[in-house]
């Protein structure tokens, strides 16, 4: 099997509206979709215990391809520093054009 193209990179986010005006604010990257997944999906599929779990689903348009897929879960834990040698994600990259004068 190959890959056609890439996909989309999930991340769990702290504040959900906070991250869906970031990710349009600085590159321009439009939401297209939001769900709210139920609370028993929450506990079975995603392995959150609590009386009530909430967990709400973005899905972010890269432009020219990819997307981000955000989560924001109800409880939270607090997020934890990631050593940069610890097997996982430890970042996503953007061709962006003009970076010096978006800095400036």
């Amino acid at each position: 099997m190959k890959a056609r193209s890439f996909s989309h990179v999930g991340i769990t986010v702290s504040d959900f509206n906070q991250a869906v005006r970031f990710y349009w604010d600085v590159f321009g990257c439009p939401l297209v979709g939001v769900a709210d997944t139920p609370p028993e999906r929450v506990r079975t599929f995603f392995g959150v215990e609590s009386d009530a779990p909430q967990c709400k689903i973005g899905w972010i348009r890269v432009p020219g391809g990819g997307v981000l897929e955000i989560f924001a879960f109800t409880p939270q834990r607090p997020p934890v520093p990631v050593p940069w040698n610890q097997v996982g994600l430890t970042h996503i990259s953007f061709n962006v054009r003009n970076l010096n004068r978006w800095h400036d």
